[in-house]
């Protein structure tokens, strides 16, 4: 859950929108969350921490806007012995601080390091590792005749897509097989419907 609102965090920055963090994920209306006093949001975030102060601080600095001293002191936080949930949430307001400073590299590389090793469901990264094999069935200088062709296998039940390639060409392709064996059997049905075919990585 912490990771998706360190993503969503970074989204919401990055588009612009200027909605705090607390206006996302409350569950009331944002013009009542507006009414609350900072104080009162900090003091339901204390607990029983020792660095209660220094947590304050920091909420107080970010919410000043004050983000160099938020990003100052979220450093010493962190480097002491807080609550892991509350330096979890120290550090997203780091990340976030580092952002509206302008320091974009910093601030998403810190969010990346909250959020820790994509999952290969939801990761690109391990989509890309893991090497795909599909079936080609053909190419095709005009984008037309690529999706004739792509909606009469569809119409078959094929999974087919196009893929642009290189000068302006078009492949339609069937398929994104884990094994080279899927796709082998893959082509051999789209063999027997008399379509010429080769499997590509």
């Amino acid at each position: 859950m912490k990771r998706n609102v360190a993503a969503a965090l970074c989204f919401l920055y990055l588009l612009g929108s200027g909605v705090a963090a607390a206006d996302i994920f409350g569950a009331r209306p944002r013009r009542d969350r507006q009414k609350e006093s900072p104080r009162r949001m900090i003091a339901e975030k204390r607990s029983s921490d020792s660095d209660a102060p220094l947590y304050e601080k920091i909420f107080e600095s970010y919410l000043k806007e004050d983000y160099a001293a938020a990003e100052r002191l979220a450093l010493d936080y962190a480097a002491g012995e807080g609550s892991s949930s509350q330096k979890e949430d120290i550090l997203n307001l780091r990340a976030l601080s580092l952002l509206k400073l302008g320091r974009e590299a910093e601030g998403l590389e810190a969010l990346r390091r909250l959020e820790g090793p994509a999952s290969p469901v939801l990761g690109m990264g391990a989509v890309e590792e893991t090497p795909l094999f599909s079936v080609q069935v053909g190419s095709f200088s005009k984008k037309e005749n690529a999706q004739n062709l792509l909606r009469k296998l569809a119409g078959k039940g094929y999974d087919a897509y196009l893929v642009e390639g290189p000068s302006g060409t078009w492949r339609v392709r069937v398929g994104r097989f884990a094994s080279k064996e899927e796709a082998e059997e893959a082509k051999a049905r789209l063999d027997q419907d008399g379509t010429p075919t080769k499997i590509v990585p």
